[in-house]
């Protein structure tokens, strides 16, 4: 059996019947891998290309992609997982896929020890479908959640002032503020509790 494939990626290496090849199962979609993973190694290249284009345009990022298009995303992806409880629609892709690759690997390396197949061209396939696999699941990653990656720093979003620790420390004690160590040793001092104690759950300069 060999699934109609649009993209004119072989889902199968080539079986032999005999001392003939199965030209019956061709189906119009000969096995033919370099064009394959020509387009594929392309796909994969824009799709990766794409992510750095958006490390350039952070702003449009926040703007069009973070603050609107992921908001309605995850709504939408919440809203389905309210069916599935207590596992995410990524580890049930992620368990179909694996049982997908398991089943098929398992059964042509069968085939190609029987003979029925070469086993290069097993292996040709295989990677040629992980190849498609991953130039399909970047731009669907980056699309639900990965161009969050290219979005704005938190800092900028919110108008932080960005600073040195040690100066923030230094303004912190200015203002009157007492380290958690300090106030713990004074506790000590004060015969409130042990060294022992505030050593087990603040830190030691």
């Amino acid at each position: 059996m060999r699934f109609q494939w649009k993209l004119g990626v072989p889902m199968r290496p080539p079986v032999f019947i005999g001392d003939s090849e199965d030209l019956a199962a061709d189906d119009g979609n000969p096995f033919t891998t370099r064009k394959s993973y020509w387009k594929g190694t392309v796909w994969l290249l824009i799709a990766l290309g794409a992510q750095t284009a958006a490390s350039l345009m952070s702003d449009e990022v926040e703007a069009f992609y973070s603050q609107f298009l992921f908001y309605y995303t995850t709504r939408g992806l919440s809203a389905v997982n309210k069916f599935v409880k207590g596992i995410s629609l990524g580890e049930i892709l992620f368990a179909l896929l694996v049982v997908w690759f398991t089943l098929w690997s398992i059964w042509y390396l069968r085939r190609s020890w029987r003979r029925e197949t070469r086993f290069y061209n097993v292996l040709k396939v295989f990677f040629l479908q992980m190849l498609w696999l991953m130039g399909l699941l970047v731009p669907l990653f980056l699309a639900l959640w990965g161009l969050n990656y290219q979005r704005l720093p938190l800092a900028e979003t919110l108008a932080f002032a960005r600073a040195p620790a040690r100066a923030l420390k230094e303004a912190a004690r200015a203002a009157g503020s007492v380290p958690l160590r300090d106030a713990a040793l004074a506790l000590v001092d004060a015969g409130e509790t042990t060294l022992e104690e505030i050593n087990r759950v603040t830190f030691v300069a």
